[in-house]
This record gives C-alpha cells, sequence and structure tokens, in this order.
C-alpha cells in the first residue's frame, strides 16, 4: 500500500523545484514566475508557458539582453511572447530581445524578463529551452542603473541532465532533488 500510495504521489507531480536559491543577477528558464520549476511534464498538443526569469538585480532593471533559442521551430510553435509594459524590443529574432535602457523597473527578488506561451505539436521528450545571448547583439545581461550592461549569471539546477539556466520538457532522467527544502523522510522515501 505504501507504494501505491507514493506512486500515485509522484504521479500527480507535474513540475519540479529548482535547487537552492539563485544568486543576484542570475537568470534562467522556468515554468513558473516566480523562477521555482524547472521542469514540467506536459501531454501533446498541449499549449504551456516558461518565463525567462532573473533574480535580485538591484537596485532597478533598465533593460536586457537575452534570447532562448527554439529547439524544434518546425514543431513548437510560439504562440505569444511578452516583456514587461513599454520596454521596446529591438531584436527582431523570435524569442531573442534587444531591450535598451528606457525606464527603470525594481529588480527585487524574481522578475519576469519575458513570458512564452508554446504549443508542442510534436511531443518532444528531453525538451531544453536554455537562456543564451540575444540573437542580433550577442549581449548577454541587463542594464543596470549607469545604463550599463551587467553580465547575467546561469541559475543552477545541480544535475547533469539539468544544464544550468534551461527548462526541461517531459524529462525522461530524474529530476534533481533540492535537499535544502525536502526532508530527511521525503528523500528516503524515493528509495523505499
Amino acid at each position: 500500500m505504501k507504494q501505491l500510495v507514493i506512486l500515485v504521489g509522484v504521479s500527480l507531480l507535474i513540475c519540479g523545484t529548482a535547487l537552492g536559491q539563485p544568486d543576484p543577477g542570475d537568470v534562467g528558464v522556468f515554468s513558473d514566475p516566480a523562477g521555482t520549476q524547472t521542469w514540467a511534464a506536459y501531454p501533446p498538443v498541449t499549449p504551456y508557458y516558461i518565463y525567462l526569469v532573473a533574480f535580485d538585480m538591484l537596485p532597478d532593471v533598465w533593460g536586457f539582453e537575452a534570447s532562448i533559442p527554439n529547439p524544434d521551430p518546425a514543431t513548437i510553435l510560439i504562440l505569444s511572447e511578452i516583456i514587461p509594459a513599454g520596454w521596446p524590443d529591438l531584436d527582431p529574432n523570435q524569442l531573442s530581445w534587444l531591450v535598451p535602457p528606457v525606464f527603470p523597473y525594481p529588480g527585487a527578488g524574481p522578475f519576469v524578463l519575458a513570458e512564452i506561451f508554446l504549443l508542442d505539436v510534436g511531443f518532444h521528450q528531453d525538451l531544453l529551452f536554455c537562456v543564451a545571448p540575444a540573437v542580433l547583439t550577442g549581449g548577454f545581461g541587463y542594464y543596470d542603473a549607469s545604463l550599463t550592461l551587467q553580465p547575467f549569471g546561469l541559475a543552477e539546477f545541480g544535475a547533469p541532465d539539468y544544464p544550468n539556466g534551461c527548462w526541461v520538457g517531459n524529462p525522461t532522467a530524474p529530476p534533481p532533488i533540492d535537499s535544502e527544502q525536502t526532508s530527511w523522510g521525503a528523500l528516503k522515501t524515493l528509495y523505499d
């Protein structure tokens, strides 16, 4: 009965949690705007969101340069991409942003730089969406109050099949376990 309860609990789990706390200036791709879910399982031909999230870029964020290359443009359709209101995007490439310094947004905590709505009509396993430099300029960072491009760090996930700064769709490898936020009993049940 214990194994049945564990299997039911595991089968209901659809999103995975990032390991530890990101450092200030880190960025990554997540399936939630809080920047905590590093992977998700989703059924075929179901739309879903991913988010480009940066952490603690104090005191303000004036703009940014980055991209998230589409791993399979033939079967992964970009339904929409949204950046914070009022910021212009000068990069004409899809899922690539060149947002020059215009006006600031508070940079405390997790900050959503881009919200992307996708539809995977090919149903991929181990699908990786990873943050990368902007296509147009090759820039990779955020503009601070001095209007200088500060380099991003990559949010660390701590497992070989879960690269830093990347989100994994329909993973086949076991996800990393956040031992900082998981009790010993919860970890032990994974191996019972």
